[in-house]
């Protein structure tokens, strides 16, 4: 079982992110109260628009269902099953592997976004 968090940093932070990739996960505080939240919304990006693109191309697929606020893909044939949940400043998955499935998927739209381990 694999659990991480996909986000996007803003364009001012990416040079940073380059020479410091694990600054983006001590950057990255949950969103528990005012300050937390205004930190986060200065360094990462809004994913609102990003979403319905991918939303979009997640319909497309034959293994897509949406249940009660969480979407999931089911691979009948590998038995991998991905979960999603999506929240302002970044997208919750949950993967039966660890082969950042959903992650690889991001990246053919944007090269912005980076991974947070849990």
């Amino acid at each position: 079982m694999c659990k991480y968090r996909i986000v996007s940093l803003k364009q001012q932070y990416q040079k940073l992110s380059k020479f410091y990739p694990a600054v983006i996960k001590e950057l990255y505080i949950q969103q528990d109260d005012t300050y937390a939240f205004q930190q986060t919304e200065l360094i990462f990006d809004d994913l609102e628009d990003f979403k319905e693109e991918l939303l979009h191309m997640l319909y497309q697929r034959e293994d897509y269902s949406y249940y009660h606020g969480i979407h999931h893909l089911n691979n009948p044939i590998t038995k991998e099953r991905i979960s999603m949940i999506f929240h302002k400043y970044d997208i919750e998955v949950e993967e039966t592997f660890s082969q950042y499935t959903l992650y690889s998927m991001i990246q053919t739209i944007s090269k912005n976004f980076y991974v947070i381990d849990l």
